[in-house]
């Protein structure tokens, strides 16, 4: 209670002194107004909190960060005066009073009985089923990814459904570990590099430490591959679709995939899988440019990838370079490239129950990427495409697949034909993307079905959005403001749902953008640095007087060789600089005798030549 007290009395302090900037007693007014409003509102409300005392200090104390914020951006700009940080304090304060409040945290679920709620969604109401909260989820991940939202939407989306969400993160101050709806997180800094066994010995001890039967969500290929092949160890402790041991590891390998999409008649772009550095160069002769290169297998691209990601080679010398930067050319996949204009890249999410039955299907388009065309996810709309949903959902049945999986398709106007290029079998970072008229995602009803009760049968929202706002930005200088080649319309909609931002769960947003902007100003400052480096170095290097080499004095000699005289070196002579020593030695050159100098030479070489 102390350190709350100091809290207090530090940010009313801070408080009074930025009202003081003012006149007395209207700063006191404006500052209180806008104290009021925004943005200490959002976070305030956003808390849930039963304490006056601690609601007041986050009050004040974040307010006043953002009245900080406007006076160092003033004084920055060399435009700080009290009038006007009063004046800008004003205008936050009347549009955080006119807007409408941030919606407040959703009640807490009563864990003695599970009532269902109806929600109205695009003029139909529907019965939501309710998730049983005496069932929590772990969300499982074996690679290193700090700043992802795919695992935020996750804790959200759970969360506040009421079940309790337990997550592994890489330390405390990761955006997921922050956020509100997280029951507990267990720091476990993996990279993927480790040994299977001490993976699975030290998973075991999770599932023992909160108390088994828990549902468990991989939400990368390596934690679907752990699941899947160590089942008759981790079955004890966890609960998740049971999968054939082999088949989420055939899937997330890119040559498997190949193979399982020749078995069963569906499309996707040629591939070719070399085994020695001469297969590369025999295939580079024959090869059609540009070419697309991927990492082959789930865990060796942690361990030891062969490309740092999708990458477009768009030469033979190209191909053959990268070609030698590959330690093992087995791990590699060249695919053909499919040319932006001629494609669509699209999107399906579903969850399969026992039978490979896809209980929740959504389609959606890939407006944006990054990197651009090969990369994350940044800006997606659902839109309605039953013959994808066909295909994929047959596909799913025919291999027997069964949990939550996330593919990508790209559609070649070429030939008509949907071709797919990536099958994941786990949860897609950007499923908040897709949500049925009962509020159904693909991690609720996974929930549902392996707890015993029924998935509502709705439509999807068609037209819902999302973009991930770290990425999108750069992403939407690289498309030049515009979108990847789409249907027409496929960019119509409501406003997007934010990846990050949530009214209700502020703190993985402002966590992101710590953790997002400390690498991004480090690379920054790299790329910065050599070239202030260089111009230090032409800063501290003199410049020669014009004309200061010509008043260098020269002793007179008539036979020997040319030696400088003992307190004039000669010009250009070795370990001398000239440049300096010349500026001061001598009268520099007139613009006469310059001009006397050049009239001369110029007689001389016009009697030269005739």
């Amino acid at each position: 209670m102390t350190m709350k007290r100091f809290v207090f009395v530090c940010s009313l302090s801070a408080w009074l002194l930025a009202a003081s900037h003012g006149t007395w007693p209207i700063a006191f007014i404006v500052v209180g107004v806008f104290l009021a409003t925004c943005p200490g509102f959002a976070l305030v409300g956003s808390l849930d909190l039963d304490e006056p005392m601690m609601s007041a200090v986050l009050l004040i104390a974040s307010s006043f960060a953002l009245d900080a914020l406007v006076a160092e951006s003033l004084l920055y700009m060399h435009v700080f005066t009290a009038a006007r940080v009063v004046g800008v304090l004003a205008a936050i304060g009347i549009i955080g009073a006119l807007r409408p409040r941030f919606a407040s945290a959703p009640a807490r679920v009563d864990t003695t009985r599970a009532a269902p709620v109806r929600v109205t969604r695009a003029g139909v109401t529907h019965a939501q089923a309710a998730l049983d909260p005496s069932v929590p989820v772990l969300l499982l991940r074996v690679g290193r990814y700090p700043v992802y939202h795919g695992t935020v939407g996750a804790i959200r989306s759970l969360g506040r459904a009421g079940v309790p969400v337990h997550a592994i993160v890489e330390d405390r101050f990761t955006p997921a570990a922050v956020s509100r709806y997280l029951t507990s997180k267990i720091v476990w800094p993996t990279t993927g590099a480790e040994p299977e066994e001490q993976l699975l010995e030290q998973l075991a001890d999770i599932g023992k430490q909160l108390g088994g039967g828990v549902l468990a969500i991989p939400s990368d290929d390596e934690a679907a591959v752990l699941l899947a092949e160590h089942g008759d160890v981790l079955r004890e402790w966890f609960l998740y679709p049971d999968i054939a041991s082999d088949l989420p590891r055939r899937l997330a390998s890119k040559r498997g995939l190949f193979n399982a999409c020749r078995a069963h008649g569906i499309p996707t772009p040629n591939a070719m899988f070399p085994s020695s550095r001469k297969d590369i160069r025999a295939f580079a002769k024959r090869a059609t440019f540009p070419l697309v290169l991927k990492n082959v297998d789930p865990f060796t691209r942690l361990q030891h990838r062969a490309v740092p990601g999708t990458t477009v080679v768009h030469s033979y010398e190209e191909l053959l370079a990268v070609g030698k930067t590959i330690d093992d050319p087995s791990t590699v996949m060249m695919q053909e490239y499919i040319p932006r204009d001629d494609a669509e890249d699209w999107i399906f999410h579903t969850y399969c129950d026992a039978a490979s039955q896809s209980l929740a299907p959504f389609t959606g388009v890939k407006l944006r990427s990054w990197p651009p065309h090969a990369g994350v996810t940044t800006y997606a709309r659902v839109l309605r495409n039953d013959h994808l949903e066909a295909m994929a959902s047959r596909l799913c049945h025919d291999i027997g697949y069964r949990g939550v999986a996330d593919l990508d398709w790209r559609f070649d106007r070429r030939d008509g034909q949907y071709k797919l290029v990536d099958f994941n079998p786990r949860v897609g970072a950007q499923f908040k993307l897709f949500e049925t008229e009962a509020g159904i995602d693909v991690l609720r009803a996974m929930h549902l079905d392996l707890t015993g009760r029924a998935v509502p049968n709705a439509a999807p929202v068609y037209g819902r959005g999302i973009k991930v706002e770290n990425l999108d930005a750069p992403a939407k200088v690289a498309y030049r403001r515009g979108n990847a080649t789409a249907p027409a319309g496929a960019d119509a909609g409501p406003r997007p749902e934010r990846a990050w931002f949530a009214s209700d769960d502020l703190a993985p947003f402002f966590m992101m953008i710590v953790r997002f902007l400390r690498p991004a100003i480090g690379k920054l400052a790299t790329a910065v640095r050599p070239r202030r480096r260089k111009r230090q170095a032409r800063a501290a290097t003199p410049r020669a007087t014009r004309g200061a080499a010509n008043s260098v004095p020269q002793t007179k000699r008539s036979k020997g060789p040319k030696v400088a005289a003992a307190d004039k070196p000669a010009k250009k002579s070795p370990g001398t600089d000239d440049s300096n020593d010349a500026s001061s030695a001598g009268k520099p050159s007139t613009r006469e005798t310059r001009a006397r100098k050049s009239r001369s030479k110029n007689s001389m070489a016009s009697t030269s030549t005739r």
